[in-house]
């Protein structure tokens, strides 16, 4: 959905641990829960969505760099809505 928060418009990004096999910790700033299945992030408005994505991507590359030989070749995702 388009537009700024004040129109609906919200980005929303959703992690899942489908395998079961990956520790995932969620902070907050009022909470900490430890072994959660699913975290979904969403932010309303389009320029926090380019926000996001921007974040994403830096936080991808950075990641990579981290992993070194052992980070897998990036994959371009086949897009779910033709």
């Amino acid at each position: 959905m388009g537009g700024d928060a004040g129109h609906g418009g919200w980005t929303e990004i959703t992690l899942i641990n489908s395998e079961g096999n990956c520790g995932i910790e969620v902070d907050t700033a009022h909470a900490h829960a430890s072994d959660v299945d699913q975290v979904t992030i969403r932010v309303r408005g389009d320029a926090e969505m380019v926000v996001l994505a921007n974040a994403l991507e830096w936080a991808g590359q950075r990641l990579r760099e981290f992993a070194g030989e052992r980070a897998e070749p990036f994959a371009e995702a086949e897009d779910p809505f033709p």
